[in-house]
């Protein structure tokens, strides 16, 4: 289980445009902001990184980089970073639906009949992690829809960062009753 304040999984993927996205080394001074999409067809994600690409110059500012990964091969992450116009944020592919399930934490879906979606991928989910590779706050969902605004990520990204915000949901121990 992902647990705020402790440090994240290894993520090392091969990268749209070649080169690898490792998690763990290619994090700002001030960290990551890691959006794990949905794939190729969802819209929404198109959508989501779109506007995260729009904000380059906020994620510099943070010293925050953006980062995004999904289920979908080299052709269709290659297809989904020219939809999206997100050329400028490294976007990893080929994340397992292990992976993304055991290490993140996220829900998994299967491919419903009749549709472009993988056999299996990852839902949503948002994690800011910190500078020194420990997560700070995550957002997943089990479902395309309501994701959390982008500013309203960037305004708890910048409130973090200017009071020294301890991480929230920390608590790993047995609960009682």
């Amino acid at each position: 289980m992902l647990v705020p304040g402790q440090t994240v999984p290894a993520l090392v993927l091969p990268r749209v445009g070649g080169g690898i996205l490792d998690l763990h080394k290619d994090l700002a001074s001030r960290g990551a902001l890691l959006i794990v999409y949905r794939g190729l067809f969802c819209p929404i994600c198109v959508k989501q990184l779109a506007a995260v690409a729009a904000q380059t110059g906020t994620f510099d500012a943070l010293n925050v980089r953006p980062m995004a990964v999904s289920a979908d091969g080299a052709e269709a992450a290659a297809e989904f970073v020219a939809r999206a116009g997100c050329g400028g944020v490294p976007v990893g592919h080929s994340l397992s639906a292990r992976a993304a399930h055991d290490d993140w934490g996220l829900w998994i879906s299967p491919a419903r009949a009749g549709t472009a979606e993988p056999a299996l991928f990852a839902e949503p989910g948002l994690f800011y992690i910190n500078g020194d590779g420990t997560l700070q706050t995550a957002w997943v969902q089990s479902a395309p829809f309501a994701r959390p605004a982008l500013d309203d990520v960037l305004g708890a990204i910048r409130f973090q960062q200017e009071k020294q915000y301890a991480p929230r949901g920390t608590f790993a121990g047995s609960l009682p009753g």
